[in-house]
């Protein structure tokens, strides 16, 4: 689950009400038995749930800097506030990078037909390999081949980075 825009607010950013209200989700489902604190597994499903992949050694500092009792656990608010600097710090452009590199299957540098087939097999997209070439050509005028800053232009175009 992506981050949305973030409001800005006398030169400081902070997570709207949407997302705010999704990390209290997101913590509340990871805090099984209800203590209103989450240790350092749970505070790895619920960083994974927002989108975000944390290391083991990640969520073992983020742990030991926001938790204040020594215990091994946070709270919410501690929560809250980690999450709110990570998930303003992410850059979508890095998440649409990767998905070119996964359409980039060749490593080549350019997304070609034959890695959108690959990536539409894996993700079992219906779409047929005429159709896929046809919209591949459409947009690439016809050269079949789509560099990673023509992709990042698109995904630009369509508020996806």
């Amino acid at each position: 689950m992506a981050p949305s825009t973030a409001v800005v607010k006398k030169g400081e950013k902070h997570l709207d009400t949407k997302q705010t209200e999704e990390v209290k989700n997101v913590f509340q489902l990871f805090d099984m038995d209800g203590s209103g604190y989450i240790d350092r597994r749970e505070l790895m499903d619920a960083m994974q749930a927002l989108g975000l992949q944390p290391t083991k050694q990640e969520a073992n500092r983020i742990i030991g800097v926001g938790d204040k009792s020594g215990e091994g656990f946070m709270d919410y608010p501690e929560f809250l506030a980690m999450m709110e600097k990570k998930m303003l710090s992410h850059d979508p452009r890095d998440d649409m990078i990767s998905c070119f590199e996964t359409l980039d299957s060749d490593g080549a540098g350019f997304m070609t037909i034959d890695g959108l087939k690959k990536v539409a097999a894996d993700i079992c997209d219906p779409a047929d390999a005429e159709q896929l070439e046809e919209l591949l050509n459409t947009l690439t005028g016809g050269t079949g081949k789509m560099s990673e800053e023509d992709f990042l232009r698109i995904m630009k175009r369509c508020n996806l980075c």
